[in-house]
């Protein structure tokens, strides 16, 4: 099975309202501060290349791939260079091309995630940076919720669904991306849920107890 085919009409379904969901707001927060510019990055998992287009912006050189059609079409119409790719398989970028590869919610999504690093790796210059986002596993929610016996809030992996089949706490995407040949050079989450679906959210206990926040934020360095 190609990776993400079988949810591509929900993948390709994405888009404005996504982005400017407040909920996901804390998230590319982490990206735009951490980026700078001057920078040649790779963003993985572009989809319309609204993130993309901002990140060029900001005064960098931004190339965008995805494996859906839709979003990369809406992503050219914003002028963004764009490559149409599986990143689980192969990039097809020369070695040591990029000062920074951003992979936001896009390991979750995938079967064979050793390989998905290792392809970073190939590519990023040697003193690059990853900017890595996924879903904590370990939520605030999700503690609560097997507290009381009951499963964890997840994505699972549905013909139509978004199709999560990988679950992370820091723990976890540490020892993955350590054996990948990265290290982790900071760490934080977006917001931590009091309320199911979001609408109570705080961003300071996000950052006083990341473990428990909505998201794992990452920056890796290659080794």
């Amino acid at each position: 099975m190609d990776t993400l085919s079988f949810n591509t009409a929900h993948y390709e379904s994405l888009g404005c309202d996504y982005y400017q969901d407040p909920l996901n707001q804390p998230r590319y927060e982490f990206i735009f501060k951490n980026v700078g510019k001057n920078q040649v990055i790779l963003d993985i998992g572009c989809l319309d290349g609204e993130i993309s287009k901002k990140l060029e912006l900001m005064g960098n050189i931004v190339i965008g791939v995805d494996i859906s059609i839709n979003g990369l079409t809406k992503a050219k119409q914003r002028a963004i260079k764009i490559v149409l790719a599986n990143g689980e398989k192969a990039l097809p970028f020369h070695q040591c091309t990029f000062d920074m590869v951003i992979a936001s919610e896009i390991i979750e999504h995938l079967y064979d995630t050793s390989n998905f690093l290792k392809q970073i790796k190939r590519v990023m210059r040697d003193d690059g940076y990853l900017i890595l986002t996924t879903p904590n596993l370990a939520t605030l929610g999700n503690r609560i919720r097997l507290l009381f016996g009951k499963n964890p809030s997840m994505d699972i992996c549905l013909e139509k669904g978004p199709g999560h089949i990988r679950y992370f706490v820091k723990s976890s995407l540490k020892d993955l991306l350590e054996i990948n040949g990265f290290s982790i050079k900071k760490y934080e989450s977006d917001i931590v849920s009091l309320s199911p679906g979001g609408k109570i959210r705080n961003k300071k206990l996000a950052k006083w107890f990341p473990s428990i926040g909505r998201s794992i934020c990452i920056i890796a360095q290659k080794n």
